[in-house]
Protein backbone atom coordinates (compact mmCIF):
# COMPACT_ATOMS: atom_id res chain seq x y z
CA UNK A 1 0.00 0.00 0.00
CA UNK A 2 1.29 3.61 -0.96
CA UNK A 3 0.88 6.68 1.88
CA UNK A 4 -1.42 9.01 0.26
CA UNK A 5 0.75 12.19 -0.61
CA UNK A 6 -0.18 15.36 1.40
CA UNK A 7 -0.97 18.36 -0.70
CA UNK A 8 1.19 21.45 0.25
CA UNK A 9 -2.18 23.02 1.25
CA UNK A 10 -2.62 20.42 4.01
CA UNK A 11 0.75 21.23 5.00
CA UNK A 12 0.22 24.83 5.06
CA UNK A 13 -3.12 24.33 7.05
CA UNK A 14 -0.92 22.25 10.21
CA UNK A 15 1.25 24.86 10.03
CA UNK A 16 -1.16 27.48 10.76
CA UNK A 17 -3.13 25.33 13.27
CA UNK A 18 0.33 24.58 15.06
CA UNK A 19 1.16 28.24 15.55
CA UNK A 20 -2.30 29.21 16.92
CA UNK A 21 -1.69 26.55 19.15
CA UNK A 22 1.70 27.37 20.07
CA UNK A 23 0.36 30.55 20.01
CA UNK A 24 -2.18 29.78 22.67
CA UNK A 25 0.21 28.11 24.62
CA UNK A 26 2.75 31.08 25.43
CA UNK A 27 -0.29 33.32 25.79
CA UNK A 28 -1.42 30.75 28.66
CA UNK A 29 2.41 30.57 29.51
CA UNK A 30 2.69 34.23 29.94
CA UNK A 31 -0.26 34.60 32.11
CA UNK A 32 1.00 32.09 34.35
CA UNK A 33 4.20 33.38 34.86
CA UNK A 34 2.29 37.41 35.53
CA UNK A 35 0.28 35.79 37.90
CA UNK A 36 3.12 34.17 39.95
CA UNK A 37 5.09 37.52 39.76
CA UNK A 38 2.32 38.95 41.04
CA UNK A 39 1.63 36.54 43.84
CA UNK A 40 5.94 36.73 45.04
CA UNK A 41 5.28 40.65 44.94
CA UNK A 42 1.99 40.27 47.32
CA UNK A 43 4.10 37.96 49.57
CA UNK A 44 6.77 40.07 50.24
CA UNK A 45 4.37 43.04 50.56
CA UNK A 46 2.70 40.80 53.06
CA UNK A 47 6.03 39.31 54.51
CA UNK A 48 7.22 43.34 55.63
CA UNK A 49 4.22 43.70 56.90
CA UNK A 50 4.66 40.67 59.36
CA UNK A 51 7.99 41.44 60.07
CA UNK A 52 6.74 45.03 60.66
CA UNK A 53 4.15 43.72 63.48
CA UNK A 54 6.41 41.61 64.81
CA UNK A 55 8.79 43.97 65.55
CA UNK A 56 6.20 46.02 67.07
CA UNK A 57 5.25 43.21 69.48
CA UNK A 58 8.87 42.78 70.68
CA UNK A 59 9.08 46.94 71.44
CA UNK A 60 5.48 46.49 73.41
CA UNK A 61 6.90 43.60 75.48
CA UNK A 62 9.75 45.68 76.23
CA UNK A 63 7.91 48.70 77.09
CA UNK A 64 5.77 46.40 79.47
CA UNK A 65 8.95 45.00 81.18
CA UNK A 66 9.84 48.19 81.85
CA UNK A 67 6.44 49.60 83.16
CA UNK A 68 6.16 47.02 85.13
CA UNK A 69 10.39 48.02 86.59
CA UNK A 70 8.52 51.49 87.55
Amino acid sequence: MKKPNSSPKDFFTSNITNKRILNQNNKEITATIARREHLLRELKETNLILHHLMSQLKLDEEFKKLYKAY
